[in-house]
């Protein structure tokens, strides 16, 4: 199997096909010559876990979201990308508690939930 990431910016589809099918030959290219060779110097650097989500691929998302509230100022806000089909769980989990006052969804041209914004209650909001 042969696979070309076109403007691989900074390579990450090709190292997640690269990491995931191993028999496959894959190439970045870009126009940016500076694109290719940050691409060519994280090859290989990044950790397991950086391509392991666990179980339905947020893990690591439901451990932002019990921790971020003793990090939050009230009122500060939290912002992170989720991978697609995992905007509507998240939400109406960050909606579910009490720690946050305001959810906002960012969605993509195809209306899929690739972001999302929370808001932090205040002190006495909780």
């Amino acid at each position: 199997m042969l696979v070309v990431d076109v403007c691989c910016g900074s390579g990450n589809v090709a190292l997640a096909i690269a990491h995931e099918i191993s028999a496959a030959r894959v190439y970045g290219a870009d126009l940016s010559g500076e694109a290719v060779e940050l691409a060519r110097r994280i090859a290989s650097h990044e950790p397991r876990m950086a391509f392991d989500g666990g179980p339905l691929g947020v893990t690591i998302l439901m451990r932002l979201l019990q921790d971020a509230p003793r990090w939050l100022r009230p009122g500060g806000w939290l912002a992170f990308e989720v991978g697609a089909g995992q905007g509507g769980p998240v939400v109406r989990r960050l909606r579910g508690m009490k720690s946050f006052c305001e959810v906002r969804e960012l969605t993509n041209e195809a209306g899929e939930v690739r972001a999302v914004l929370a808001r932090r209650a205040e002190a006495d909001e909780t």
